[in-house]
């Protein structure tokens, strides 16, 4: 999760890419060269989903999972795969509009309207709702960490990159000041 939460844990390390374990744990299950991982991902035929679906289908043959896309017009996506929650993963562009773990509490607190990724987790549940509901900052920076800290370690969502957006002014203009939420736009993608 980005640093500029500004309950952000300066403690937590994020994963590395560790090609040659992925391609070991998925040995350790009997799948190999010779018998490789088949995964078939049922998506939106919009160009924010293809396009990187098509740069996983890449990455993903690298170290041995054969994944195979099938693009559907982005109703029936929407409603027969999305909603219906009927996937193994799936690729969700979202953002981060505001800066702070709330944003979180629609898409991954149990019940809610918005939780397409299925997610049932009390503890999870329990930190969404104390960092929604205290007045007391350094309870919802312990609540923000164990955000971040639950969904890292149950691979709720894994970020796949993030993307900066600049603003350009000319210097004659007087008292420009950017806002961090803004120049720093918080783009990622979520599976």
């Amino acid at each position: 999760f980005p640093s500029q939460l500004p309950l952000h844990d300066d403690s937590y390390i994020a994963r590395d890419y560790e090609k040659e374990k992925a391609i070991a744990l998925l040995g350790e299950c009997g799948y190999g060269p010779d018998k490789p991982y088949d995964i078939h991902v049922r998506t939106s035929q919009d160009p924010r989903y293809t396009k990187q679906f098509e740069v996983m289908q890449s990455q993903l043959a690298e170290v041995g999972v054969n994944m195979t896309n099938e693009k559907m017009e982005s109703g029936a996506w929407f409603m027969d795969v999305l909603q219906a929650q009927d996937y193994e993963f799936n690729l969700i562009p979202t953002t981060i509009a505001y800066l702070d773990c709330d944003e979180r509490y629609a898409l991954f607190h149990s019940g809610e309207p918005q939780n397409n990724f299925g997610v049932s987790d009390p503890d999870l549940d329990k930190a969404l709702e104390i960092n929604r509901t205290s007045t007391d900052l350094e309870e919802r920076r312990k609540a923000s960490a164990d955000i971040i800290r639950i969904m890292d370690e149950k691979a709720y969502v894994i970020p796949l990159y993030g993307s900066m957006r600049g603003i350009a002014y000319n210097n004659a203009f007087q008292g420009v000041a950017p806002t961090p939420g803004y120049t720093n736009s918080l783009n990622d993608r979520l599976l």
